[in-house]
């Protein structure tokens, strides 16, 4: 269940039965959903958000951080970066491919490092 229609689902869980089968309506989300929204009933909150507003207190990506706090301790605060809860994320990181968007550009896994010449 994506209740808010974010694209994320609660780390809890939930279903909601799908009228036509194909998990595309209101509040369905499909098997690619990625879990951890941790306010499933507003899409401001969700592991994709955007959170740069120093001033906010609100933890609208939900990484446990805000602000100016540096919870990771890499040397960007909270609002400078996209997951206060890992060191290795952050603008000044190499992008590698593991699924996850390291340097905070907004992609994931575009220009890794690590990524295979065709």
């Amino acid at each position: 269940m994506d209740a808010d229609d974010d694209g994320y689902t609660s780390a809890g869980g939930g279903t909601v039965e799908s009228a036509d089968l194909l998990c595309d309506g209101a509040g369905e989300a499909t098997d690619l959903a990625s879990a951890g929204d941790c306010d499933d009933a507003s899409a401001a909150y969700n592991p994709g958000a955007i959170e740069d507003d120093c001033a906010d207190p609100a933890d609208y990506n939900c990484d446990g951080s805000s602000g100016l706090v540096d919870a990771d301790a890499d040397g960007f605060a909270a609002c400078e970066e996209c997951d206060d809860g890992l060191g290795t994320v952050n603008p000044d990181a190499d992008e590698v491919c593991d699924g996850a968007d390291n340097d905070c550009d907004g992609t994931i896994d575009i220009d890794a490092i690590d990524a295979g010449t065709w």
